[in-house]
């Protein structure tokens, strides 16, 4: 929302606004509009709040709330506690993974490689395997946490996509021929990817 040409000395630059819902921009009225500058004297945030109470984008019944950067209801804002939980627990368990690998390497003498030992094959893949898909699964979470998604869709695929790593983890580096468990991680994994995806579009539309 660029408010620049009704300010005066501020004209060209622009405010970074979070609308709770729905989004200003689309021209529908807003119930909230919480607007962030940085470096504000109470002279400007004044100004600023009293130019927003005018703005024809806003009702009279809307609440308009002011904050620097610097503070902390920012990060309060912030939060992502869904995405923080999935990742630290996607972590702890490739911590575990990475000591059975390190475990085989030991026993096998192998330090590069699998050395033709297939019990470490097996718990190499389960390291890598949790590496190809962890990472972009959790910036998905994040994103969709960022734009407001339901709390209880998202800890329900999150969820769903840790059982299916440690499935398929515990299948691939703690079994010898698991191959059900192996299976259903991987189905679990991609199902909750897929449905992710569909929510994220879901969410844009």
């Amino acid at each position: 929302m660029d408010l620049g040409p009704n300010l005066g000395p501020y004209t060209g630059q622009k405010i970074k606004a979070k609308i709770d819902a729905p989004v200003l921009a689309t021209g529908a009225p807003a119930q909230r509009a919480v607007i962030i500058w940085d470096d504000l004297t109470p002279g400007e945030s004044a100004m600023w709040l009293s130019f927003l109470a005018g703005c024809s984008e806003l009702r009279h019944t809307d609440a308009i709330c002011l904050y620097t950067l610097t503070d902390p209801c920012i990060m309060a804002d912030l939060s992502l506690p869904i995405s923080t939980t999935v990742a630290c627990a996607l972590l702890a368990w490739l911590l575990i993974l990475s000591w059975r690998v390190i475990q085989g390497r030991r026993s096998s003498g192998a330090s590069l490689g699998d050395g033709g030992d297939t019990t470490l094959e097996r718990r190499i893949r389960a390291q890598g395997n949790l590496t190809e898909y962890a990472p972009l699964f959790v910036v998905l979470i994040a994103i969709l946490e960022l734009q407001g998604g339901s709390a209880l869709v998202l800890s329900f695929l999150s969820l769903a996509f840790v059982l299916g790593r440690l499935g398929h983890g515990v299948a691939l580096a703690f079994t010898t021929g698991n191959v059900a468990g192996r299976i259903g991680g991987m189905l679990l994994t991609l199902g909750s990817i897929a449905l992710a995806v569909l929510y994220g579009v879901i969410l844009l539309v």
